[in-house]
């Protein structure tokens, strides 16, 4: 899907990859994918929800490719209802994934220090299809990750951290464009 394109993408730009996926079938055939074509990838099976993942997913990359330039938020998925119906369960399923996910894959990452090291934050909110109307929790935690988006971006900008969602409103380098590193 997406991700396994990005992850690809970024491959073909010389960019050592950690795959993440639920399952590891996936992950493991994206991995052998980007190998194939002369690049660098491992694997980090799990859930991005998991409380644990983010300093393991950090860990990941740290341990296999002694840094982080970049990283893509891609991980989501919806769980329709209208307000009225929505079940506190929903809610806070769609906010694990979407926001609280994606935030402590930033903590995880300035833990370790590696803030220094990255480079590029692409938090990709997009969907790959039109909806008429998205259910309120995706709304909410769309607004929010730009907020966090455009803290980080400002939080950095001194070491020169590039902040985008993937679209075309770019703040930064474009997804797969080489960033020089100071």
């Amino acid at each position: 899907g997406i991700g396994q394109a990005i992850a690809v993408k970024l491959a073909s730009e010389g960019a050592r990859v950690v795959v993440n996926d639920l399952d590891e079938a996936p992950a493991l055939a994206t991995v052998a994918l980007i190998r194939e074509r002369g690049g660098e990838a491992v694997p980090c099976v799990g859930s991005v929800t998991e409380r644990e993942f983010a300093n393991r997913f950090v860990a990941s990359a740290l341990e296999a490719f002694d840094g982080i330039d970049i990283i893509v938020n891609n991980a989501g998925y919806t769980w329709d209802n209208v307000i009225q119906k929505m079940t506190d369960e929903q809610w806070y399923a769609i906010m694990d994934c979407h926001l609280t996910a994606p935030f402590r894959i930033l903590r995880g990452n300035a833990a370790h220090r590696a803030p220094f090291m990255l480079r590029e934050l692409v938090i990709r909110r997009r969907a790959g299809f039109k909806r008429p109307c998205r259910p309120v929790q995706r709304r909410v935690a769309g607004a929010a990750l730009v907020r966090v988006r455009a803290a980080v971006e400002q939080e950095f900008r001194e070491i020169h951290v590039a902040a985008n969602d993937g679209g075309q409103e770019r703040r930064g380098p474009a997804l797969g464009q080489r960033v020089d590193r100071r």
